[in-house]
């Protein structure tokens, strides 16, 4: 999961090979949904019980980003068994490769003292390694290890938000701090890479890599020139099927935001009036959102609404 000070979400999931009805998928769905809200509220135990039931109405199958987020549950539950067997269904049947994602995830601390974490890592590292093949390996490592280090400040901040109690504003103004750090830190090298690269699409990096870079950049408000200039090279990748459309659409409005300009597609938000629930910022032809939206690959603006009320339960007060 992705965090951002404009706080925005970006869900990735990979449909099983094994077909199965509508209902199911709806079944599915609503036990994940479930989870996740279970998760949020640290009933962490219930959370896993919950994934396992979403998964059993699938046919044993399910979206590897929720097999990750079962994992996360069952370590924080103390049921190290589980978050392993949940681990190696995405390394082996997936081939997971998120390496650092994996290493530096803080839900999965629990794990490290147990035999087998070292070996998980040495199969998803294998696994980064094979995705590599026919691109260039060390550019993919650089972003990669970027990202991770992106994603860990930014996983920190949304932990924090999503705190009812003791909020403490020394530590939220520090764990903000870091996420601009970081971000200052990394911009010298994005644009370097960018420079000598362009945007490198799949067929340079990989999907990982392609998606971690656009994250990068995307992260970059306070070089909205920059961001431009990676929009229009990224246009000629997606043109190509070499990049993500749903991610340029993301790229698009941030770029937009950040010129004072209306956004496209909707995907950047901010608390309504009340903070009872998130909101698109304004958008050129709001009667013709979901229009767009859909044709960028991206679920109705009422369903990416919902994401982001349960994602960040922590930044909303209750309607009265």
């Amino acid at each position: 999961m992705r965090y951002s000070k404009a706080i925005f979400l970006v869900c990735i999931t990979f449909l099983p090979r094994q077909s199965f009805s509508q209902d199911s998928l709806a079944e599915y769905k609503q036990y994940a949904h479930r989870a996740d809200s279970l998760f949020q509220s640290k009933q962490y135990a219930a959370s896993g019980q919950t994934f396992h039931l979403a998964f059993n109405s699938f046919g044993g199958k399910g979206f590897p980003d929720d097999r990750f987020n079962a994992a996360r549950a069952w370590a924080l539950g103390g049921n190290s068994d589980s978050a392993f067997y949940n681990l190696w269904r995405i390394a082996t049947r997936v081939h997971y490769n998120k390496y650092f994602e994996l290493k530096n995830e803080p839900d999965l601390m629990a794990l490290h003292a147990d035999k087998r974490w070292q070996l998980l890592l040495d199969s998803v590292k294998k696994n980064e390694l094979a995705s590599y093949a026919n691109t260039n390996a060390q550019l993919s490592e650089i972003i990669d290890s970027l990202d991770a280090a992106d994603q860990l400040c930014r996983h920190n901040l949304g932990r924090y938000w999503n705190q009812k109690n003791n909020r403490d504003t020394a530590l939220e103004h520090q764990l903000q701090k870091q996420v601009s750090q970081v971000d200052k830190n990394n911009y010298p090298i994005v644009d370097s890479l960018f420079r000598q690269y362009g945007f490198p699409g799949y067929s340079v990096v990989g999907m990982s890599g392609a998606d971690n870079f656009w994250a990068l950049v995307q992260h970059q408000d306070k070089h909205p020139d920059f961001q431009d200039c990676v929009l229009e090279k990224m246009k000629i990748e997606v043109d190509k099927n070499n990049a993500n459309k749903a991610y340029y659409a993301y790229l698009i409005d941030r770029v937009k935001g950040n010129l004072g300009q209306l956004q496209v597609y909707g995907t950047q938000m901010h608390l309504n009036k009340d903070s009872t629930s998130y909101e698109p910022n304004p958008c050129i032809d709001p009667d013709k959102l979901n229009e767009r939206r859909k044709s960028m690959g991206l679920r109705t603006i009422e369903e990416y609404t919902q994401t982001m009320n349960t994602r960040y339960f922590g930044t909303l007060h209750k309607s009265k």
